[in-house]
């Protein structure tokens, strides 16, 4: 489910223009793991309750720490490395986007998110417009591809998994 509004995000906004495949690849491996060995409690739950969790990432989003530390023992595992083809700054690249990408599915960051997305938008207010009034499904232009999405790349592949975990209500 979230795997998949993940990369129907990246369809919409034609993310094969303006991120490379490493990080198409990364990003949906994160969403695939974004909740990995979640013990159906909240972050806030485990910090005054002094959970392990919490007392081994000292409070700081304990459970999306956890979600990103269990991915990588995973894919430490020669047979379940879905990484192990890259070379090592490719590898260097996924990371940073799994570990990026997981850690900002904690709420608790979704005001900072929202503040980010306004400043880019208000900085390039006027390429965003120009770029939504051609309409959906309309080629790039060359200014939104390099100074709107390339630019924050990795802030709207944050953007895109921290959707896709909270949309649930939204969906039929």
């Amino acid at each position: 489910d979230i795997m998949h509004c993940v990369y129907r995000l990246l369809n919409l906004t034609q993310a094969r223009h303006w991120i490379g495949d490493v990080d198409l690849y990364a990003v949906l491996v994160a969403a695939l793991a974004h909740d990995m060995g979640h013990p159906g409690r909240t972050n806030p739950f485990l910090v005054e309750t002094g959970h392990e969790l919490a007392l081994l990432y000292n409070d700081a989003s304990p459970l999306e720490n956890m979600h990103c530390a269990s991915l990588f023992r995973v894919l430490k595992k020669e047979q379940t490395n879905v990484f192990k083809q890259l070379t090592k700054e490719q590898y260097k690249t996924a990371r940073k986007v799994c570990v990026g990408t997981i850690l900002h599915t904690d709420n608790a960051n979704h005001f900072v998110m929202v503040k980010d997305v306004n400043k880019a938008y208000e900085v390039n207010s006027e390429i965003v417009e120009k770029q939504a009034s051609l309409g959906e499904g309309a080629d790039l232009t060359p200014l939104y591809e390099h100074d709107v999405l390339r630019k924050d790349s990795q802030m709207f592949l944050e953007l895109f998994l921290h959707f896709a975990d909270i949309s649930n209500p939204l969906k039929p």
